[in-house]
């Protein structure tokens, strides 16, 4: 089993960064983000020089304070300046200490000074997945029924339409016991971006996320300085770096309602959960378990960042 931190960024990375000028607007970008299936765009200036970044969260802020209207959003207003960047000869290990202590899901890789590429954390939990030579115990959770109900949503305006409509359908859930390597080999097999963590008696515990993944990888984690080291000294396990907290949505409120809900919690993505009304967290449980079988409160999907930059380029298309 090799170590994932004697690589260097270029053997990780991906090639290549897409670009757009200070002036491009919400529609553009989010058209360029879904029809490229990517979760950023670099800002150029006017000598072709990246001077920022947008990403999904930044549509997202912007959705909030427009209230669902239509945004004067140029990315030259809304990008994070100076992006953070990494060099192509640099061990993985820097990156991943970078990206864990700045709380970041991407960086921009250079070459002599030139931007070159992206790293991001779904990258690196690829190629943490390929080091698993289990194959991971797994659970799956879709409504393939209760989909085609939703289909009727679709013609609603986009800041009334369901989360059920927009999200995307099926979640996957771990026991808590596997091992880091083999829930990153799920999350890179399965092509999906957060995973439930279940206790063996199927109460959902917590998510994990690309983030997650890496916390044992990073220097704030453990003392050793390489992978081998920290995964053999101590079996780190799905419970160990899971995010302990899920936060959800029921699947009839409006996408506007999710909009706020993630934007307010500063929060990638949203569980969605099938209810037959109201959650109360004070007297409900929000989070199921394996017995319940009386259809509600059933995981049947995320909303995430991305699903939402879909659902504006989907709309801006409709309406050309």
């Amino acid at each position: 089993m090799g170590s994932i931190l004697n690589k260097k960024v270029k053997e990780v990375m991906h090639h290549g960064v897409i670009t757009v000028t200070r002036d491009a607007s919400e529609k553009d970008i989010c058209k360029i983000m879904s029809d490229n299936h990517v979760s950023c765009v670099a800002v150029n200036n006017e000598n072709k020089e990246i001077v920022g970044i947008v990403s999904g969260t930044d549509i997202l802020k912007c959705i909030v304070e427009c209230k669902g209207q239509a945004c004067p959003f140029k990315a030259g207003d809304r990008m994070t300046k100076n992006p953070i960047s990494v060099d192509v000869d640099d061990d993985l290990k820097q990156a991943i200490d970078v990206l864990s202590k700045k709380r970041i899901h991407r960086v921009l890789v250079a070459s002599k000074g030139n931007p070159v590429g992206i790293l991001s954390a779904t990258d690196i939990v690829n190629e943490i997945g390929k080091t698993s030579e289990e194959k991971p115990e797994m659970l799956y959770s879709r409504l393939e029924k209760f989909e085609k109900e939703i289909k009727n949503l679709e013609a609603l305006e986009i800041g009334k339409r369901k989360v059920s409509a927009v999200m995307t359908p099926g979640v996957m859930m771990i026991p808590m016991t596997i091992s880091v390597r083999e829930t990153a080999k799920i999350i890179s097999d399965k092509k999906i971006h957060r995973i439930i963590v279940v206790t063996d008696e199927g109460e959902m515990i917590g998510v994990i996320s690309a983030m997650d993944i890496l916390k044992p990888f990073a220097e704030e984690f453990a003392d050793t300085p390489t992978d081998r080291g920290i995964l053999e000294h101590r079996r780190v396990i799905a419970g160990d770096i899971m995010t302990g907290k899920i936060e959800w949505i029921e699947h009839w409120r409006t996408f506007g309602e999710a909009v706020e809900k993630m934007a307010s919690k500063n929060i990638h993505a949203l569980l969605v959960l099938f209810t037959r009304g109201e959650i109360d967290e004070m007297k409900d449980r929000p989070i199921m378990t394996r017995g319940v079988v009386q259809g509600v409160n059933i995981p049947i999907g995320f909303l995430s960042v991305s699903d939402i930059v879909r659902e504006i380029a989907l709309k801006n298309n409709h309406s050309l």
